[in-house]
């Protein structure tokens, strides 16, 4: 019992340290409330239009899966930005076993 008491009483500093980097670094960039936290609804919307997009594609709805409607008749479109191909196969399966757009997002 001793023991742990010591190694806290040694760890202070680190612990303080944590605090105060927390508290001067991390809600500098955030805000308290989060009032400073980047993106906003539009970022959440487009990963759900790409997701949904990239699921009717895997289920045989579109040709093409670059070729995006929602800039045209711009081609390729999802090549300028993120197309989320690493979690797109994870919100399909979702969709495939009954979850809405907003569930399996």
């Amino acid at each position: 019992m001793n023991q742990k008491r010591l190694n806290i009483l040694q760890s202070w500093p680190y612990l303080l340290g944590l605090i105060l980097g927390l508290y001067f670094i991390v809600l500098n960039v955030t805000g308290i409330n989060f009032e400073y936290f980047p993106g906003d609804l539009g970022d959440g919307r487009f990963n759900i239009y790409i997701l949904e997009h990239a699921h009717q594609y895997f289920s045989g709805n579109l040709d093409s899966f670059w070729n995006a409607p929602f800039m045209y008749p711009e081609k390729e479109i999802i090549t300028f930005s993120d197309n989320l191909l690493g979690t797109a196969p994870i919100y399909s399966i979702f969709r495939v076993f009954g979850a809405d757009i907003f569930t399996a997002f």
